[in-house]
């Protein structure tokens, strides 16, 4: 039985982005964005300090919930944390903000592929001969699968920030520890994704 086309792949014009696909701009420019700030804050040019505090300030009020969030799973052992550690939660706050906003819009931006992905899968999964019923629990239990494995990624995201949870932690800046924003930002983004099109299938 032939699978039903989706517009996107009916117009040999509208090119498909795939599944995996389109993770990847997501994470270029998470990632690019995280370095050059990472860079940026343990610069002694007082050129580059000052963009790094100007790009720090412009997003500090839409971004504070993340940063209250972020101070108070922060327990720097009960000590007060050095300067280092002190920038390092700001950059950490802002990063993560800055992820989470990149990976929003690319999340509503890859809408119009969801039905494309949904073909994908049912056709990986050999699904053309199989009752609608079957169908549809099992890419129920795709989404709840591929919707549960964001909860980790979000728990280590707001919650066990790992590089703030002990006083000699917090004693010393540890700046690449902060590319676990995009990191984890990737893989809740990718799994979203993966049940986004796992959803898609009921319409199909």
């Amino acid at each position: 039985m032939r699978r039903r086309e989706t517009p996107d792949e009916r117009d040999p014009g509208n090119r498909v982005i795939g599944l995996t696909e389109t993770v990847g701009p997501q994470a270029l420019i998470t990632f690019a964005y995280s370095a050059v700030m990472i860079a940026w804050g343990n610069s002694s040019n007082p050129i580059v300090r000052h963009a790094r505090d100007v790009c720090l300030k412009a997003a500090e009020l839409p971004f504070r919930p993340i940063a209250w969030i972020v101070d108070g799973a922060a327990g720097c052992g009960g000590v007060t944390n050095g300067a280092g550690a002190t920038l390092d939660m700001r950059l950490y706050s802002h990063l993560l903000g800055f992820c989470i906003v990149t990976a929003v819009i690319c999340f509503w931006i890859s809408r119009r592929h969801w039905n494309a992905w949904a073909s994908r899968l049912r056709a990986a999964r050999r699904w053309s001969n199989a009752r609608p019923d079957v169908i549809s629990r099992e890419a129920q239990q795709g989404f709840a699968l591929m919707a549960l494995g964001t909860l980790p990624a979000i728990w280590f995201l707001f919650f066990d920030v790992g590089m703030f949870d002990s006083s000699s932690s917090c004693a010393v800046s540890n700046p690449w520890l902060l590319l676990r924003a995009p990191l984890l930002t990737m893989t809740a983004y990718n799994l979203t994704c993966a049940a986004a099109g796992f959803w898609a299938i009921r319409k199909l």
